[in-house]
């Protein structure tokens, strides 16, 4: 089991929390600055779009409270930054929050660019970050998602830009039901990975038997330098610092290059002992 922090750590933590929030406020103070949101006049650099989103935050400031002097135009800004600070400090704690959890998500009305959704596929292609599940959501109606596989597939996949396996990283559903599952399934028997000097542990939410491991030896020794993947204790690191001594693992020499073919083993994995 997972210790709580130490009052050390929580003081740290909480500071770096304060510290974040001061943060967020003195940039949102910034924007609405640059936007001439307290000045009575628009500043003249801004575009129409601009002009047009000064109109409506001045708006929702007077709403919130701030107050507009009507003989000079200029209005108080304080609860308009607060409320966008907080609002942008809370999106950021939740994002961290999706991120260590393993639960981020794309979905087609996410305001998200497809350069960072490549970029998270990007690094879990190479393994600079941990496996995760990437879920793609479209609505019933839609195919917008499935046309970007479609082009990864035929152009980056069939054009040797990437591995056929890589594939294996995107996940396309069409309800968040189906989404829930998904992630369920991604962590029915895999828990999460580490990396003790050259050896690569899976921890695992159950217990394999000797025949599922032989199965996973026989499916996907390609993908080891040495050896073959094993059942084995907590390493004495673990032990030394106490992550996770409850759950089973598995121990391999993982080449660290085919990271797709890792995370089809692990969706192969999490199919083991069902039927």
């Amino acid at each position: 089991m997972r210790k709580p922090l130490d009052k050390t750590l929580r003081g740290k933590l909480e500071k770096t929390v304060e510290k974040a929030r001061d943060t967020v406020e003195i940039a949102v103070t910034e924007a609405l600055t640059r936007l001439g949101i307290g000045d009575g006049n628009a500043p003249n650099y801004l575009s129409e779009v601009e002009r047009k989103l000064r109109t409506r935050l001045r708006a929702h400031g007077r709403q919130l409270g701030d107050v507009l002097n009507r003989d000079t135009g200029k209005q108080e800004t304080e609860l308009l930054v607060n409320e966008m600070a907080y609002e942008h400090w809370h999106r950021m704690l939740f994002a961290r929050f999706l991120e260590q959890s393993d639960l981020l998500m794309y979905d087609q009305n996410t305001h998200v660019s497809l350069d960072e959704c490549f970029e998270s596929l990007t690094l879990i292609q190479t393994g600079k970050t941990k496996p995760r599940p990437i879920i793609l959501v479209d609505s019933p109606d839609s195919e917008y998602w499935k046309r970007l596989i479609d082009f990864v597939t035929g152009e980056l996949s069939e054009g040797g830009f990437i591995s056929s396996n890589d594939l294996s990283l995107l996940i396309r559903v069409n309800s968040i039901e189906q989404a829930a599952d998904e992630i369920l399934q991604f962590y029915r028997i895999y828990h999460s990975i580490r990396y003790v000097g050259d050896k690569t542990i899976i921890r695992l939410n159950l217990p394999l038997s000797s025949e599922d491991i032989d199965k996973l030896n026989k499916k996907y020794s390609g993908i080891l330098r040495s050896g073959k993947i094993e059942s084995t204790d907590p390493l004495p690191v673990e032990q030394k610092r106490e992550e996770l001594l409850d759950l089973p693992r598995l121990v391999m020499d993982f080449n660290r290059h085919d990271f797709g073919i890792f995370h089809e083993m692990l969706h192969f994995l999490n199919k083991l002992g069902t039927s």
